[in-house]
């Protein structure tokens, strides 16, 4: 469902999936952290605006190179609401995290198709890929969020 409301085509994400899950909701193992995010912004909109919140989670994706075929990745997502949600802003989120953890990245030209063309990045830290950028109006009509949202998410180490 959500991947349908962020604009990503179902065909060309290959998700990790239960052989027998207790229920439907749970059939599905998670790649990327925004989804529930703007899930979870959509459920919050009666709140002041700006909202600021992340999340560091678990995500499965398939990897033919694993012995299990699957790979576990912990990532960051952090997601910005309301005014003063631009990409300056995200970027230099991106920067004091890197910072911090002693992490150095990469920025490249990318066309993701749930992130405004011309206000995105793809992230390379650590031979792994990410992105920054400002949500575009298909997935923030699809949730009802009327506030302009910017994001990050990578692979934490």
């Amino acid at each position: 469902k959500q991947t349908a409301m962020v604009g990503l085509d179902e065909e060309k994400e290959k998700f990790v999936e239960l052989a027998n899950p207790m229920t439907e909701n749970y059939a599905l193992f998670r790649k990327r952290l925004f989804p529930e995010l703007l899930d979870f912004l959509a459920s919050n909109k009666h709140i002041a605006f700006p909202q600021k919140i992340f999340e560091i989670g678990k995500t499965l994706e398939l990897d033919a190179k694993s012995d299990t075929k699957v790979a576990e990745k912990n990532r960051l997502c952090v997601m910005l609401c309301g005014k003063g949600a631009d990409f300056n802003t995200i970027k230099g989120v991106l920067d004091a995290i890197t910072r911090n953890l002693g992490l150095k990245y990469e920025l490249d030209e990318s066309e993701l198709p749930f992130l405004e063309k011309g206000k995105q990045a793809e992230i390379k830290v650590n031979g792994d890929k990410g992105f920054l950028g400002q949500l575009s109006l298909h997935p923030m009509k699809a949730f009802g969020i009327e506030q302009n949202i910017v994001l990050l998410e990578f692979t934490l180490i």
